[in-house]
């Protein structure tokens, strides 16, 4: 049976039938369930009929990421809540989830004021992350959060920003971590939108800063260790002036290989950092923390797309995301230029 046909069965089911076949692993059809869908089986189907292998392997995992969604669906209301007054939120980080939450705390605000909590110290739990994360077995530090308070007290939707300490919250945006969606897509904004049941425009700017004179004719890099395309190759960048590199020592390092001439600026703090950003004339970063800044000032900028995991996607303003070298090489110059 096809996955039309199969769709089509499961329509004409009552929820809790489809629930219970998703607790009895039943599915209608032929369900991928049994010898065949074994790891075994799969491993001798890999063996013998490469093809008919990744067939039943998509056929699993498409079924399974979908019933998985089936239990929380049955009792999920979206999380937006009617509170009189200001609100209060919570996050555990990482840093720019923190900033990618923001257009869904400042959504839920609306005309009022929200308080921000930070979670310090969660571990983070997968092991190749921390071995390559720069804050090392968790996702927010001390060190960080004093960098994040300056930018994000500074937006006018946020009253304070402190560290959590266990008070109860309207909002705890770490509730996203648990929600059944593929977070290696879709976009890191998005994720909150489906949770809370906000849809705030992202071609708007939800982040702001000042400007620095002198800056505007500086071409800004960042990039991270994390999320490199292997397609990408940065040194064809030493052709244009003013060129400047904003990220830690370690990555200034590794680009200043690539680019010989580049300066490193260092930061005070984040809303620093934002100011670099906001007063440049084009930006250019991977998916780390500092392009999440760009996208919320919705500065000049282009996306050094990872292709295992495109969670991030810039909207509005001029903006491009990258693939392929060639086509980088295009985006700079029509955009320098």
């Amino acid at each position: 049976m096809i996955d039309g046909e199969i769709a089509g069965v499961a329509k004409t089911m009552s929820l809790q039938d489809r629930l219970k076949m998703f607790k009895d692993d039943e599915f209608p059809g032929e369900a991928p369930r049994g010898f065949s869908y074994s790891k075994l089986g799969l491993a001798i189907a890999k063996y013998f009929d490469v093809s008919l292998y990744y067939s039943r392997k998509y056929y699993k995992d498409s079924y399974w990421r979908q019933f998985r969604m089936l239990d929380f669906n049955a009792n999920f209301v979206p999380l937006k809540k009617q509170v009189d007054g200001d609100l209060s939120f919570k996050h555990s980080g990482n840093a720019g989830d923190i900033i990618y939450s923001l257009p869904t705390i400042k959504a839920l605000v609306g005309d009022r004021f929200g308080k921000l909590s930070l979670q310090l110290d969660v571990p983070i739990s997968s092991r190749y992350i921390r071995e390559i994360h720069p804050l090392g077995g968790c996702m927010l530090n001390r060190d960080m959060y004093n960098m994040l308070i300056p930018l994000l007290e500074y937006q006018s939707y946020i009253d304070s920003v402190d560290v959590f300490t266990g008070d109860p919250v309207e909002y705890d945006l770490d509730q996203v971590r648990s929600f059944p969606i593929p977070k290696d897509r879709i976009g890191i904004s998005r994720w909150y939108f489906h949770l809370f049941g906000v849809a705030p425009d992202l071609s708007e700017s939800w982040l702001d800063a000042p400007k620095e004179a002198g800056v505007s004719d500086v071409l800004l890099i960042s990039r991270s260790r994390r999320y490199q395309n292997l397609c990408i190759d940065y040194a064809f960048l030493s052709q244009y002036d003013n060129l400047a590199f904003c990220g830690v020592e370690e990555e200034y390092v590794l680009m200043r290989k690539v680019i010989p001439r580049i300066e490193w600026i260092p930061v005070d703090d984040f809303l620093h950092l934002a100011t670099l950003i906001h007063s440049s004339k084009l930006f250019i970063g991977n998916q780390s923390f500092p392009f999440s800044i760009a996208e919320g000032l919705k500065s000049p900028r282009i996306l050094e797309v990872y292709p295992l995991a495109p969670d991030v996607v810039p909207t509005g303003g001029r903006c491009c995301d990258v693939l392929f070298q060639k086509q980088f090489e295009q985006m700079v110059d029509e955009m320098m230029n």
